[in-house]
C-alpha cells in the first residue's frame, strides 16, 4: 500500500516538506515527529482504523488568502508539545487544516460533535467574528488560540503582543535612535493587528517618530518591496519586521544591496529565525513561545474535559528579546 506524503502531511498536520525529510532520513525533523510518521504508515499498511475514542481536535484555521509559506517550520514544535501533553492522559490528536469554506467548516463542526471527540483547540489568528459564530456550534470543550472574542464561555491562550513590542521599543530608545519604521506583512490577522496597535501607541509613549510600511505576503514579495524601497535610502536606520517572512525578505534585500547591519541598517525581528537565513548574522529578535504555549492550551482543555463547569481563563505568554548582531 503506497501512502503519499501529501496524505501523511494532511492527516498528521505536518508540512509536506517535513514528511519528505523524514521519509528520506534527512536532518531537520525531530525524532518524535519521525516516530509519529512511521507509526502512522505502519498502522495504515496494516489496515488499522486510525479513528479512536478520546480524540482532541486541533483545528488550524486560515483564510484562503492567508496560507503562509513553509520557510520556517514553527508547527513541528507545537505539534510535539500537543502530542506530549495529550499522551499523558491517554488522549489522541486529530489534526485538521481548514479554511473559510463554509461547507468544510460545517462538516468539521459535525465531526467535533461526534462521540469520539472530547474537545477542540482552534488556531484562530485568522478567525473573524462571523466565522467564530459557526465554531460556537461545537458542543464540546473549546479553547481559542491566538485570538480574543471577549466571550466568557471560552478560554483563550494568546501572545502578549503589547509587552513584546514595548521590549523592542525600549531597546531602540536605549540605543539612542529616535526614528523607526515598522515593516508589516500585507496579510491581516489578530496578532498582526495587535502588534501594529502596540507600535502606534508606544512610539507616541516614548516620543519616537515612526511609521508603518506594508511590504508583502511572503518572502519573495517582501524582498522585492524592500529592494525597491531601500534604493532611495528614505528608511530610518531602525526597522522592525512583523514576522519571520518579513525578516527573511528584508535580510535578503539588505544583503543583495551590500548594506551592513548597524552601520547602514538596524533590524529587529518578531519571531526568531535560524541564522542560515541571515547570511552569517544572528538576528536580534523577539522570541515568541510556541511549544510551551501549546502545552498550556492543552492543559486548559483537559481541565474543561474533566469538569465542564471549570472557570474560564485568558492567558498571555510573555516574550523575550534575544539580542543578536543586527542592531
Amino acid at each position: 500500500m503506497k501512502i503519499k506524503a501529501a496524505q501523511i502531511a494532511r492527516d498528521l498536520g505536518l508540512s509536506k516538506a517535513t514528511v519528505s525529510l523524514a521519509l528520506n532520513d534527512k536532518p531537520g525533523v525531530s525524532e518524535e515527529t519521525k516516530k509519529m510518521i512511521f507509526q502512522y504508515i505502519d498502522r495504515m499498511e496494516k489496515g488499522i482504523d486510525i479513528v479512536e475514542n478520546n480524540i482532541i481536535k486541533i483545528v488550524n484555521y486560515s483564510k484562503k488568502e492567508n496560507i503562509y509559506g513553509g520557510e520556517v517550520d514553527l508547527w513541528s514544535e507545537v505539534l510535539s508539545e500537543f502530542n506530549k501533553e495529550a499522551k499523558k492522559d491517554g488522549y489522541s490528536l486529530g489534526i485538521d487544516y481548514i479554511n473559510d469554506d463554509i461547507d468544510e467548516i460545517n462538516k468539521l463542526i459535525m465531526e467535533c460533535n461526534q462521540g469520539h471527540v472530547v474537545g477542540a483547540i482552534v488556531f484562530a489568528n485568522d478567525l473573524d467574528e462571523d466565522i467564530f459564530k459557526l465554531f460556537k456550534q461545537i458542543k464540546k470543550p473549546l479553547i481559542i488560540y491566538d485570538n480574543d472574542f471577549d466571550d466568557d464561555n471560552y478560554s483563550y491562550v494568546m501572545i502578549d503582543n503589547y509587552q513584546g513590542m514595548e521590549k523592542i521599543i525600549k531597546l531602540i530608545v536605549e540605543k539612542d535612535f529616535n526614528e523607526v519604521c515598522y515593516l508589516a506583512n500585507s496579510h491581516d490577522n489578530y496578532n498582526f493587528r495587535k502588534r501594529r496597535m502596540a507600535f502606534t501607541d508606544l512610539i507616541s509613549k516614548y516620543n519616537l517618530t515612526g511609521r508603518i510600511f506594508i511590504t508583502g505576503n511572503d518572502v519573495e514579495s517582501v524582498y522585492e518591496a524592500m529592494k525597491t524601497e531601500l534604493v532611495d535610502k528614505s528608511f530610518p536606520k531602525v526597522l522592525i519586521s512583523e514576522n519571520y517572512q518579513v525578516s527573511i525578505g528584508t535580510i535578503k534585500a539588505i544583503q543583495e544591496m551590500n548594506l551592513s547591519f548597524k552601520d547602514d541598517i538596524n533590524l529587529i525581528g518578531i519571531d526568531e529565525i535560524p541564522d542560515y537565513f541571515c547570511y552569517g548574522h544572528h538576528l536580534t529578535a523577539l522570541k515568541i513561545i510556541h511549544g510551551k504555549r501549546a502545552g498550556v492550551a492543552l492543559s486548559l482543555l483537559k481541565k474543561e474535559i474533566e469538569d465542564h463547569d471549570v472557570e474560564k481563563f485568558k492567558i498571555y505568554s510573555t516574550c523575550r528579546l534575544i539580542e543578536g548582531d543586527t542592531i
